[in-house]
């Protein structure tokens, strides 16, 4: 396996525990290392639920490595485990392709 290889599969490994404790309302810590690079994007305006992608960014731009859809009665839950876990968190609209990210 190349070392790209290897750092894409490393990277939604660690894509995939967090979205894992997101469904869990774990704040399992992740090290922040692994955080380094990706982004969780909120589109709650399904109705189907909240979906939570997690993006890989970087100087080519972002690319989408995980995501789920979750329950929207649990959107004050998913936004405080990212918090906890020190994730940047964006937000994705229906029909844009832009993600708008507000880091404090």
């Amino acid at each position: 396996m190349t070392r790209a290889a290897e750092a894409k599969e490393e990277t939604s490994r660690v894509a995939r525990s967090i979205l894992d404790a997101v469904s869990q309302g774990s704040r399992t810590s992740v090290p922040s290392a692994s955080l380094q690079g990706l982004l969780a994007v909120f589109n709650d305006y399904d109705r189907d639920g909240i979906w939570i992608g997690v993006y890989g960014v970087g100087t080519h731009g972002a690319s989408l490595v995980e995501s789920r859809t979750f329950p929207t009665k649990g959107r004050a839950s998913y936004h405080a485990v990212l918090r906890d876990l020190g994730f940047r968190i964006g937000k994705k609209y229906i029909g844009h392709q832009f993600v708008w990210v507000i880091d404090e």
